[in-house]
């Protein structure tokens, strides 16, 4: 107003201001409100879904209950697994150890993995790539591409005949 002895522009230049400093304001809001809710980053676990359909075992019949959530600098990923019933507790270990290296291996070293192994039923023989299986009681019939969706809920896929 000084310079200018325009009155209506000290007006407009601390509305911008106050409309810079309420944008601002609102992004730090939104985004301690997210982290204190546990909120899904929808990019982390598009990258954690590729990831495990690209390189997904033959012995992992299914991924199902999984949460994946950042605390910090630290990731905490918890997940049910399927692996053949007939596994002894070792094979099912090396299953989830080869799942966990693989997340690390992408997602760094600060991944708590904490993943509970299921045998498999007689339903997910439907959806099951493994071959030469001796127990099969069913045929393969679909492979289940894991999504963010079907991922998260807290129940194993089946192919409804």
């Amino acid at each position: 107003m000084y310079f200018t002895k325009q009155v209506w522009l000290d007006s407009l230049e601390a509305s911008v201001f106050a409309l810079i400093i309420i944008f601002t304001g609102y992004k730090i809001v939104r985004t301690s409100v997210a982290g204190i809710m546990d909120e899904a980053d929808t990019k982390l676990l598009h990258n954690l879904v590729d990831l495990l359909n690209k390189n997904r075992r033959e012995n992992w019949i299914d991924l199902h209950n999984l949460r994946f959530i950042k605390y910090g600098s630290t990731l905490h990923c918890d997940c049910h697994l399927t692996v053949p019933w007939y596994l002894n507790v070792y094979e099912a270990h090396a299953e989830i150890e080869a799942l966990a290296k693989l997340i690390r291996d992408e997602f760094g070293e600060a991944v708590e993995l904490f993943a509970h192994s299921d045998g498999c039923e007689q339903f997910s023989c439907r959806i099951c790539t493994k071959q030469n299986c001796l127990v099969r009681k069913y045929d393969f019939e679909k492979k289940v591409m894991w999504t963010i969706k079907n991922i998260s809920k807290d129940s194993r896929h089946e192919v409804f005949s």
